[in-house]
């Protein structure tokens, strides 16, 4: 069986990879509070490269008071939708503030359109998700802050007011009903 020369080094090399023209979502991780550092960096060196932070409103409690904040949703992650050629992909490999590409073997994997999509579908009109909680009679809570911050009890039920919610907390060896704020609480 005689094989040229030329075949033998042709079946040596490795296998050559097809590139996708169209555009898929990736998830980049990044490196901590470095969201507008990549977006600003990937604008100038990546062209036809999209990306989405999901953001969440937040409230949490210090000293006595309630502070709101939007936040990420993931944070040090950002969907990006791309095409996987390779200069694309060194592009937001190598962009200031990104960690790695999540993926498989330094392959990054594509993440379905629909996993985004659902997501944004949840945003309001300036792109913040909003995350309904799953509150039920009998779940375990825990009262962030005010004068019964660090309290525990168990969901009650929502009242008439808006924001407000009845929770049974643990004083005592008794279960005694009061009224929050639904954003003062966390489930346990």
């Amino acid at each position: 069986m005689g094989h040229s020369r030329d075949e033998l080094l042709f079946d040596d090399l490795p296998r050559i990879r097809r590139y996708d023209p169209v555009p898929l979502w990736y998830v980049a991780h990044l490196k901590p509070r470095q969201e507008a550092r990549v977006v600003f960096h990937l604008g100038m060196r990546a062209e036809g490269v999209e990306h989405y932070i999901p953001r969440i409103e937040t409230v949490r409690g210090r000293w006595g008071k309630r502070l709101a904040a939007v936040e990420p949703m993931f944070p040090n992650y950002m969907f990006i939708r791309m095409n996987d050629s390779p200069e694309i992909l060194d592009a937001v490999r190598w962009t200031p503030g990104v960690r790695r590409l999540l993926g498989d073997g330094g392959l990054p994997l594509p993440v379905p359109d629909e996993l985004v999509e659902a997501i944004r579908s949840r945003a309001d009109r300036l792109g913040v998700v909003r995350v309904g909680r799953n509150w039920y009679p009998g779940r375990e809570i825990r009262v962030l802050c005010g004068p019964l911050g660090d309290m525990e009890g168990v969901f009650e039920r929502h009242t008439s007011r808006a924001g407000r919610v009845r929770v049974l907390l643990r004083i005592l060896g008794f279960h005694t009903p009061v009224e929050v704020d639904e954003a003062d609480l966390e489930a346990l």
